[in-house]
C-alpha cells in the first residue's frame, strides 16, 4: 500500500485513528441521517420533478463522454438522479470523469499490461463504478463501499457480469484485510484510483485521519480523488454560491419546500462539518507531493492528488475541459495546490470523430 515519504514523528503524532473511528461511528451519516439516505436511494423521497438532461454541448460532443453517458443510464438509479439534480452540472462531470478514467486505464494497460483498479466511496449504489466496469468490458475492476444495505441491494440487482464488487460498510472499515475477508481477491496490491465522493464531510470536520485511512488502500503511484464541499473564508461568499446553486439550478428540479426540508435534515448538518480549501490543502500536502483542482461548481471542488507526478499529469490530460457554465465556476482550472506551480497540467481537446 501507499507509503508516505512525508511521514515524520510530528505528522504521525497528529493522527488519532482510534478516536476518529470512535467518533465516526456516532456520526449523523450512519446514525440520525441513515434513514434519509435510505429514502432517497429507494426513491421514496427527494425525487426530482423532471430528470436532468445532459448538456452535450458543454461536453463539446466528446464521443467517449457521450458513450459513458449512455452506459451510465443503465445504472443511474434514484439516488444518483437526486444527486445530479442537486449539484449543478455534476451529471456532465460524471461523464467527463468516467471518460477520463477509461482513457487513463489505457495508459496503465499500455505501460504495465494490467487492468486498472478503482475504489469509490460515497458513490451510493456504485453508479460510477458499475458504469466503468461495464464500458471497459471488465478491464476496469471496481470496488464500491456504502453503509446503506439499500445501495447494496440495488448494486446486486443490476451489475456487470464480472469485476464489479460492493462492500456494505462505512469507508473506515475497508482495509486490504477487510476486502480479502469478503472473499474479494482482486485488489491485494491496492488501487490505482480512489474516488471519495462527498463522504468525509458526513463523518466530521477532520480530514487527515479519513484521507489517511482511505489512502492506505492506494498504490504508491496511485491517484486519490476527492469531491468535497468547501467552506469559504467569507461566509457571505459561501452563502452567495449556495444561492446560485439553489436558485439557478436546483429550483428547476425541486419544489422550494423540498429544498428547505433537505437543508434542515441533511445540508445544514453537512455544512457544519466542512473545511476551507486552505485547510484541506495543508492536509493534502502532508500526505501527497502533488495535487490539482480539476473541477469546481459553486462550493464544490474536485481534487486529484498523487505522489507520482507523471501519472497525475497523464490522468488530468485524460480529461476534456470542465463541462460547466462559467457562472457556476469560481476558479481557473486546472489549479495546482500542491507541488511546483511550474508543473503544467493540460486538459485534452474533445474528440468528436
Amino acid at each position: 500500500m501507499i507509503a508516505f515519504e512525508s511521514d515524520s514523528p510530528s505528522y504521525i503524532s497528529d493522527l488519532n485513528i482510534d478516536a476518529y473511528i470512535a467518533s465516526a461511528k456516532k456520526s449523523p451519516r450512519i446514525t440520525s441521517m441513515l434513514s434519509e439516505f435510505d429514502s432517497i436511494a429507494k426513491g421514496s423521497k427527494g425525487v426530482p420533478c423532471r430528470p436532468v438532461t445532459l448538456r452535450k454541448d458543454l461536453l463539446s460532443h466528446d464521443l467517449l463522454c457521450l458513450r459513458f453517458a449512455d452506459i451510465r443510464k443503465k445504472y443511474a438509479g434514484a439516488f444518483n438522479e437526486h444527486f445530479v439534480a442537486s449539484l449543478p452540472y455534476i451529471l456532465e462531470e460524471q461523464c467527463r470523469f468516467g471518460a477520463a478514467v477509461l482513457r487513463y486505464s489505457s495508459y496503465i494497460e499500455d505501460r504495465e499490461n494490467r487492468p486498472l483498479d478503482l475504489y469509490t466511496l460515497g458513490d451510493a449504489s456504485g453508479v460510477m463504478a458499475r458504469s466503468l466496469t461495464d464500458i471497459s468490458n471488465g478491464s476496469i475492476r471496481t470496488l464500491t463501499c456504502s453503509p446503506n444495505y439499500i445501495n447494496e441491494n440495488i448494486f446486486n440487482k443490476n451489475k456487470p457480469e464480472k469485476n464489479a464488487y460492493f462492500i456494505c460498510a462505512p469507508f473506515f472499515k475497508v482495509s486490504n484485510q477487510y476486502i480479502i475477508s469478503k472473499k474479494i481477491q482482486s485488489f491485494k496490491k491496492g488501487f490505482d484510483i480512489i474516488f471519495e465522493d462527498t463522504t468525509f464531510q458526513m463523518y466530521g470536520k477532520k480530514r487527515l485521519e479519513p484521507i489517511y485511512i482511505a489512502s492506505q488502500n492506494l498504490k504508491n503511484d496511485g491517484i486519490f480523488v476527492m469531491l468535497e464541499k468547501i467552506m469559504q473564508p467569507d461566509i457571505n461568499d459561501f452563502n452567495n454560491r449556495e444561492r446560485r446553486k439553489d436558485i439557478d439550478f436546483k429550483l428547476k428540479y425541486f419544489h422550494p419546500n423540498e429544498i428547505e426540508e433537505k437543508k434542515k435534515n441533511i445540508v445544514n448538518k453537512m455544512d457544519s462539518q466542512l473545511v476551507t480549501l486552505d485547510s484541506l490543502t495543508l492536509t493534502i500536502k502532508k500526505l501527497f507531493k502533488n495535487a490539482v483542482i480539476f473541477w469546481n461548481s459553486c462550493n464544490f471542488y474536485t481534487i486529484a492528488a498523487s505522489n507520482n507526478l507523471e501519472n497525475l499529469k497523464a490522468f488530468i490530460h485524460s480529461m476534456t475541459p470542465p463541462a460547466i457554465p462559467d457562472s457556476f465556476t469560481y476558479i481557473e482550472l486546472p489549479s495546482v495546490i500542491a507541488g511546483s506551480k511550474n508543473n503544467s497540467f493540460i486538459f485534452r481537446k474533445p474528440s468528436t470523430t
